[in-house]
């Protein structure tokens, strides 16, 4: 095998979309959360949220409305639009590590989550 060979296995393998899957691990109250979500997120957006995002949330008990959601999704068209990849969008008292190229959230911190204010492997950040 050549080194060229693995480079595009491993970038295949990167830039395979994710998706939200009900997993057996996920406790009932993520569930339920995980369920209130998708159905909010159908009607406004393209959105998805990795299960660990989902946990985030739930487990913070962060409320969701369409309006912020709707805020979500302008926020990461936005970053789409100047090319971005990875980025950090700020709603409110709420951060959010996104994939642009994918539409995923992966992961969700409130601000006092945010003590040390250094987030890595960004090339983007989108104040809303």
């Amino acid at each position: 095998m050549k080194i060229s060979d693995v480079d595009r296995n491993v970038v295949s393998v990167i830039e395979k979309p994710f998706s939200i899957r009900e997993s057996p691990t996920i406790p009932e109250k993520s569930r339920q959360f995980q369920k209130t979500l998708e159905s909010e997120l159908s009607v406004v957006t393209d959105l998805k949220f990795s299960n660990h995002a989902i946990d985030r949330l739930s487990t913070r008990k962060v409320k969701f409305d369409k309006q912020t959601i709707s805020r979500l999704n302008k926020a990461v068209s936005k970053a789409g639009q100047k090319g971005a990849s990875q980025s950090l969008v700020l709603l409110d008292e709420l951060a959010f590590l996104v994939s642009v190229k994918n539409k995923m959230v992966i992961t969700a911190l409130e601000a006092d989550k945010m003590k040390e204010g250094v987030f890595t492997n960004i090339d983007s950040a989108v104040i809303g």
